[in-house]
């Protein structure tokens, strides 16, 4: 009953507290508890059976341990206090005022590479030069904002915050660890930006990893289940079955390329209104699939450890992806498209085998922003994307949105992995 109901409660425990340990074995981290477990339980069989005439009071003792055990996680369950994330500084009505009638209204491309961080990290950290992609989109008439950062490291916090244009009230570990999943992941079910932009005429798109705008995710991702499912053994069982978590991320892999190929398709098509698309690329986010030139890797490599190096060689087949996703699209879409190539937060796992987490480098991203006829005077290289929407419907909506102050919120814990 304990293996089965508290499972993950354990993995967590030593995989938050022994880094050093499992990320030497991360691919076989499973087996190594199950193995433990086994061996423990192999053990007591052997003292129950020599002692079997002796237990009658241990028993007796540990039931009611047991049902008082049962007793409290129940209580926990109905009287823990949850936090509910909203949004705090969404958009009033007034400033909302469409005044756009008039103008020919763009095409709207939201890209996100996930984890995508910025070249200055990739040249403090790794040493590598990412000038290539950057002259690559200049050269295709972009305006690249050097020194942007995410609002936000976690990617539901980040991604639900610029398409609403807003600030959560999230505002440390806490807060974060007290929000159940599910309410995480609604927060990226609902968009202000496209809300609006639809309700004057554009089409609503989307290929990401989440449910959107009633729009089902594209990666066939279920989010419906409880937090207390993830706790037990089912989920393992369920990891390495069919059904599996794991295999998800096999779909993801597939899915990754068939983003850039809908996207492609959609530039292709001609319409009487207005487009706008949210894509969600979860590259060069880790599982390290590919290298530099594509190649699928081994089991091993993917889900090993989290390596600057692997993730560098996957940063390096993500811009050649960009290269081909634009080559592609812009000659349909350029005249009257406004293009956003986005990473929802940085690489977050820098540092030692102590301290994993490098605040400076987890927060930083890659911000690139294509505009027709290259008008850019809104635009300025610290902004992050919680303003991208406001700058993007000023310009083009004519509203009267103000810029919010550029800040990042870095919800990590200081010591083990991400909460």
């Amino acid at each position: 009953m304990f293996i089965f109901l508290y499972y993950f409660d354990v993995y967590i425990l030593i995989y938050d507290n022994l880094p050093w340990i499992t990320h030497k074995i991360h691919f076989g981290y499973n087996v190594l508890l199950m193995g433990i477990y086994i061996l423990v339980g192999v053990l007591v069989y052997f003292i129950f059976r020599k002692l079997k005439n002796k237990l009658h009071h241990i028993n007796n003792y540990l039931t009611i341990i047991f049902v008082i055990f049962i007793g409290i996680e129940a209580g926990k369950a109905v009287l823990s206090k949850t936090f509910t994330p909203f949004f705090t500084t969404l958009p009033k009505e007034k400033e909302l005022t469409f005044s756009g009638d008039s103008l020919p209204l763009p095409d709207v491309y939201y890209i996100i590479f996930d984890s995508y961080t910025s070249s200055s990290s990739l040249k403090t950290f790794w040493g590598f030069d990412n000038s290539d992609i950057e002259n690559y989109l200049e050269q295709k008439g972009f305006f690249i904002a050097r020194k942007s950062k995410s609002n936000y490291d976690g990617t539901q916090y980040s991604i639900s915050s610029t398409l609403n244009m807003s600030y959560l009230n999230v505002r440390n570990v806490q807060d974060d660890k007290n929000t159940p999943q599910i309410k995480g992941e609604l927060l990226t079910s609902y968009s202000n930006v496209a809300d609006y932009l639809k309700n004057h005429g554009y089409i609503i798109k989307a290929f990401t990893l989440f449910n959107f705008m009633d729009i089902q995710n594209f990666y066939g991702r279920d989010y419906s289940c409880p937090d207390f499912y993830d706790r037990t053994l089912l989920k393992l069982l369920k990891v390495k079955t069919s059904l599996a978590t794991s295999a998800q991320y096999y779909a993801d892999k597939h899915k990754d390329l068939q983003v850039i190929d809908s996207l492609i398709a959609t530039a292709r098509v001609k319409r009487n209104k207005p487009v706008f698309v949210y894509a969600h690329i979860y590259l060069p986010h880790s599982p390290f699939f590919y290298d530099k030139d594509g190649n699928e890797m081994p089991d091993e490599y993917a889900f090993g450890d989290m390596s600057p190096a692997k993730y560098l060689e996957q940063v390096k087949f993500v811009n050649k992806l960009i290269k081909k996703m634009l080559d592609e699209m812009m000659p349909y879409c350029s005249d009257n498209a406004v293009i956003i190539i986005q990473g929802d937060h940085g690489f977050r796992f820098m540092g030692e085998e102590e301290k994993w987490d490098v605040p400076s480098e987890g927060s930083t991203i890659m911000n690139a922003y294509y505009f027709p006829k290259r008008e850019y005077e809104l635009l300025y290289d610290s902004i992050s994307p919680v303003n991208s929407f406001r700058v993007i419907l000023n310009k083009y909506c004519k509203t009267q949105l103000p810029l919010l102050k550029d800040t990042s919120y870095y919800l990590q814990e200081e010591e083990g992995l991400r909460n």
